[in-house]
């Protein structure tokens, strides 16, 4: 997953792209920015928005494989966080998009899939009480490593 400052120029480039602007490789070092309590990245630039402007965007048959390595974590991140809010329609809507990942021996993505088909209610408390089941785990583990 990229970090903050990527992902913050990630989305800018993506709304730009999705208003049709063009783009060029400069290879010199041109701005900089600062972030500021009203920027996009103080209020949080969640994968689900920036998932929003990437997917739509086409790329060369030989890029593809570098676009899908980019948005499979940002979907896997949008589907989690819109389950633990409760909102299962719009993370099935997000598992739907062909760049979220297909694999069932994932318990992670299968954890997801169940959540967002079980009843109301039920599959966001799950998918909850698994994250936590898995955390517990990754801290025990490495207490005991």
């Amino acid at each position: 997953m990229p970090n903050l400052r990527e992902v913050s120029r990630y989305f800018t480039d993506a709304r730009l792209a999705a208003e049709g602007a063009r783009f060029d490789h400069e290879p010199a070092y041109l701005a900089e920015f600062r972030s500021h309590g009203l920027s996009e990245s103080a209020g949080g630039l969640f994968s689900e928005r920036l998932v929003h402007y990437l997917e739509p965007i086409a790329v060369p048959e030989a890029v593809e494989e570098t676009k899908r390595a980019f948005m499979e974590p940002l979907l896997r991140d949008a589907v989690g966080r819109l389950l633990r809010s409760g909102e299962r329609a719009r993370a099935r809507e997000m598992m739907r998009s062909r760049y979220y990942p297909r694999s069932f021996t994932d318990p992670a993505l299968l954890a997801q899939v169940l959540a967002a088909r079980a009843p109301l209610g039920l599959g966001t408390h799950a998918y909850l009480l698994a994250r936590r089941l898995r955390e517990a785990r990754g801290k025990w583990l490495g207490r005991n490593a």
